[in-house]
């Protein structure tokens, strides 16, 4: 009988101490995980998360990070299984029912996306992205008004940065730029130091066409980050359209100086040194950019134009030959081919240009009937 209690006993005490070092690694295990996701090292926060919950496959925490950390990283499907799991063995967990919904909307399931946010705010209406969240899968579904109405309950029930924000992002979506303005102001107010609220004003004043305000606004995002290629992206883009060429060129080098695989930034550069008549840059640019993306149309129907212009059009028909064979339905390489073809003595290649831009939709008209084109 004795010999029966201290073979139990210790079985007792080593499943124990077993279940005790097994969920002290677990904790050990998912804490370096967590630290890993805040560092922003997604991949290493994944693998960190996969061990926890292969030491304790109950571990819903480790999940719902785990699936933040493939959100992050753009797995959206990977991040909702994990959600899914996290629910499943935590179904009070109202972030993991909200940022499930921001998954869906990522893949475009809105009606999935509102009604996981509508789960988690009835679980918690204390979470101010999760307004967002519903407001952003509604009004991608057309329900503009309810965006608009759900955007603003999350100002009032929990008023912050991040809910003043949510309410711009909407505003803005709806090209209420007057009302995106007010909300990103406020959003600052309540954190002067946050910069997805200077980003959301300067595009604001960006998209409302209030260039000179939209460069006072994204210098307050390099201050805040010194590498954000975006702001520069901005600043150069509005300078360009207040005609300011040579100092959007300049923004553009650091763009791109940052950003060195950024497709666009190049193709501008290349438009803003067409408008300086440094037509050799101009070509160049859109070279860089073509490498980068070799399916972009606009970049060889671009590059083109700019040969044409000056006075290569020999060399400016390829690339109008590739943009029209990536783009069949591209009206205005058509009507530049045409032109091209005219110079190069093509006059019947030209009108049959001209009469296909005309049918897709360009004002190719004057250059038909100019040259009595059948």
């Amino acid at each position: 009988m004795r010999k029966t209690l201290s073979l139990v006993l210790y079985f007792y005490l080593s499943f124990s101490g077993s279940y005790r070092l097994h969920a002290q690694s677990n904790d050990a295990i998912r804490k370096q995980a967590m630290q890993e996701f805040y560092l922003k090292h997604y991949a290493l926060a994944i693998s960190e998360f996969d061990s926890a919950i292969e030491l304790n496959p109950r571990d819903s925490i480790s999940y719902h990070f785990r699936g933040n950390s493939k959100y992050m990283s753009g797995d959206y499907k990977g991040a909702i299984l994990d959600y899914t799991n996290a629910i499943e063995l935590n179904p009070y967990d109202a972030r993991a029912y909200n940022n499930r919904g921001m998954a869906k909307n990522f893949l475009e399931d809105y009606k999935g996306g509102i009604k996981d946010c509508r789960k988690g705010l009835k679980l918690d209406k204390h979470v101010p992205l999760a307004y967002y969240f519903l407001a952003y899968a509604q009004n991608k579904k057309g329900k503009n008004f309810l965006a608009f109405l759900n955007a603003g309950r999350g100002t009032k029930v929990i008023p912050c940065d991040t809910s003043y924000w949510g309410q711009g992002k909407i505003d803005l979506m709806q090209k209420y730029y007057y009302g995106a303005i007010k909300s990103f102001e406020k959003a600052i107010k309540f954190n002067p130091a946050y910069k997805a609220a200077y980003i959301g004003l300067g595009d604001a004043y960006y998209e409302s066409k209030d260039y000179l305000n939209a460069i006072l606004s994204y210098p307050k995002v390099i201050e805040l980050d010194k590498e954000n290629s975006y702001a520069y992206q901005q600043i150069a883009l509005s300078k360009y359209y207040l005609q300011e060429y040579k100092g959007a060129i300049l923004d553009w080098d650091t763009c791109i100086l940052l950003s060195k695989n950024n497709r666009l930034a190049y193709a501008w550069r290349g438009w803003t040194k067409c408008a300086l008549k440094d037509y050799a840059g101009s070509v160049k640019d859109y070279s860089e950019a073509i490498k980068i993306d070799p399916k972009s149309s606009d970049d060889y129907c671009h590059r083109g134009y700019v040969k044409a212009l000056a006075g290569y059009y020999e060399s400016a028909l390829p690339d109008f030959d590739k943009a029209i064979e990536l783009n069949p339905n591209y009206a205005w390489a058509y009507n530049e081919r045409g032109l091209s073809k005219l110079k190069t003595g093509d006059k019947d290649g030209a009108c049959k240009d001209f009469n296909k831009a005309i049918e897709l939709g360009w004002n190719a008209r004057a250059n038909a009937t100019a040259n009595r084109c059948p």
